[in-house]
C-alpha cells in the first residue's frame, strides 16, 4: 500500500499539513474542509460549525399574501413557500391595520 503524502492547507490556520495529518469536516454549505489536529484540539466544537457560521436562530416574519405571522429561521412563508410578501420583525396587530 502507498501512502501519498500530500500537503492539504488548513481551513483555520492556513498552513500546509500532510493530509494523513488532517481530520475531514463538512461545512454547512456540504464542502469538506480539512483541519490540522493541533487546530482540532484548540478549537473543539461540533464539526458542522466549525468554521466562522453562525448559528442561526428563530425571528419573527410575517407574510402579507397569506396574512400569516410566524417564527422561523428562514425568511420564507411556511404556506405559500415565497419570500417576497415576508415583512421581518416584530409585526403587531395595529401596525397591520
Amino acid at each position: 500500500m502507498v501512502i501519498l503524502k500530500t500537503k492539504i492547507q488548513c481551513f483555520r490556520c492556513k498552513k500546509k499539513v500532510d493530509k494523513n495529518e488532517t481530520r475531514v469536516n463538512k461545512s454547512v454549505n456540504g464542502e469538506p474542509r480539512h483541519e490540522c489536529f493541533t487546530c482540532f484540539k484548540r478549537y473543539r466544537r461540533e464539526p458542522l460549525l466549525a468554521g466562522v457560521e453562525e448559528i442561526p436562530y428563530k425571528k419573527d416574519y410575517y407574510c402579507q399574501r397569506c396574512n400569516y405571522k410566524f417564527k422561523s429561521k428562514l425568511n420564507t412563508c411556511p404556506y405559500c413557500s415565497k419570500n417576497d410578501l415576508v415583512i421581518g420583525g416584530n409585526v403587531s396587530l395595529k401596525e397591520l391595520m
